[in-house]
């Protein structure tokens, strides 16, 4: 993740904090500047977040024993919240969602 304003990357604990505290913005450690998620990333957010509940109810469609399917939907929820910091974008607007 990397500051809209100065370009400076955030480190791996900054980036985690600031998505898993929902904020509007996100203020840069180095510059003190507000940037925001673009677009793009809230709506692959939104894809990731929206696909660990299809998982969950297709394994238990197919008769998978509930804690695979369980440990299966939570190893998926834990690599999208690993992986989220790396894939987003910041913007120095709000831009709308639509």
């Amino acid at each position: 993740m990397k500051c809209a304003h100065c370009k400076k990357s955030f480190s791996y604990f900054q980036s985690m904090k600031s998505t898993l505290v929902p904020k509007v913005g996100i203020v840069c450690p180095h510059c003190e500047k507000t940037n925001y998620f673009s677009a793009k990333s809230r709506k692959q957010n939104s894809y990731f977040t929206l696909i660990i509940p299809v998982i969950f109810v297709v394994l238990l469609l197919f008769d998978i024993p509930v804690y695979f399917t369980i440990g299966i939907t939570g190893l998926f929820a834990l690599l999208t919240l690993f992986i989220f910091p790396f894939v987003v974008e910041l913007t120095d607007e709000e831009e709308p969602l639509f």
